[in-house]
């Protein structure tokens, strides 16, 4: 939120929240494996031909911008008629930006690697640390947790790899 004067949420004490994550991460610690695995045999089965498709764009576009070399030397030469050339040259601009656009597209996809290596990450530091937390740790917190969203009756962590687990807090716990 950008303005907290428009936020009609009320303050969370700061102790809530570290409780909350404490009961988190005690869930959490003893069934990571179940929760992380899964998720990152999805992430992984994403398209993996990513880094092929790309370079198959980025060689059509080299392939096009040769194109409208030769196109405009030809045209220097007087070989070409004008109308010829401009009808020739739209078609390949149009071609070059649809390459374009595809190319981003392709770029786009390997968007999981980054929650993929998140991902990775947070079972690493699970493994390592003790499976039951009896009071608030800040680097275990730091070292999972991206952000903490407040609502009426519950807490949403958002997590390194941008799971988001929620924790209820207050009377219904």
């Amino acid at each position: 939120m950008q303005d907290i004067t428009k936020c009609n949420q009320k303050a969370v004490r700061e102790e809530v929240i570290q409780e909350a994550f404490v009961h988190l991460w005690n869930r959490l610690a003893g069934a990571y494996e179940e929760i992380f695995l899964p998720l990152l045999s999805i992430l992984k089965a994403a398209p993996e031909d990513g880094e092929r498709e790309q370079e198959q764009w980025k060689n059509r576009i080299q392939e096009i911008q040769w194109q409208c070399q030769m196109l405009q030397k030809v045209l220097s030469e007087g070989s070409m008629d004008a109308a010829i050339f401009i009808e020739k040259r739209n078609a390949l601009k149009q071609e070059l930006e649809t390459a374009r656009r595809n190319l981003r597209k392709s770029q786009d996809k390997g968007i999981f690697e980054e929650e993929i290596a998140q991902t990775e990450y947070l079972m690493a530091v699970f493994r390592l640390r003790p499976k039951v937390m009896e009071t608030f740790q800040e680097e275990a917190f730091t070292l999972i947790v991206e952000q903490v969203m407040v609502y009426e009756n519950h807490l949403e962590f958002q997590l390194k790899n941008g799971l988001i687990l929620a924790e209820v807090y207050g009377k219904e716990r």
